[in-house]
């Protein structure tokens, strides 16, 4: 994929007219209209800018082979992240703290169950305990607790973030 494409692409993506670009970057419109049509490149100077408003590294921009994603290993973590926060914006962040809430409400009523399930066999068994009971599985459900609040939080966070940065382009 050629540096036109790359520009038309990711300027799409991230859901910017060539008005909203070309002023981000301090150009006219037409030069950006002359980028994405390939009649003209972008000088060295509004490279790392024009990068970092398309969300990739200049690296991607200049290469001619597309067997990097966005400018990052396809493979890796940082890869799969950029590549939603690119695509999808403040919603990735969203969606995050949705999965968050979702993942803290499954391990409370888990917890409850596990918690309720447990005081019935020591009853059975005869056996009184007034405080609640930890085992190990109750640790795996504090866990995953944890890990709900720990992705609602940064979920938030990066939504909020994301979406700043999107007003202030």
């Amino acid at each position: 994929m050629k540096i036109n494409e790359k520009i038309f692409k990711h300027r799409r993506m991230k859901g910017l007219s060539q008005e909203d670009l070309a002023s981000a970057i301090g150009v006219s419109r037409q030069s950006i209209s002359k980028w994405e049509t390939g009649e003209s490149m972008p000088e060295t100077g509004k490279l790392k800018l024009l990068a970092d408003c398309l969300g990739v590294n200049v690296d991607y921009l200049l290469s001619e082979d597309d067997v990097k994603n966005n400018g990052y290993e396809k493979d890796s973590l940082v890869s799969l992240i950029k590549g939603a926060v690119n695509r999808y914006g403040w919603l990735f962040g969203a969606r995050m703290a949705i999965v968050g809430a979702i993942t803290i409400i499954g391990g409370v009523l888990f917890t409850v169950h596990h918690h309720h399930q447990y005081q019935s066999i020591l009853k059975d068994l005869g056996i009184e305990q007034s405080f609640f009971p930890m085992d190990n599985f109750s640790y795996i459900l504090f866990f995953i607790i944890f890990l709900g609040v720990v992705e609602l939080v940064l979920g938030i966070f990066l939504a909020k973030y994301l979406k700043n940065k999107e007003n202030n382009l």
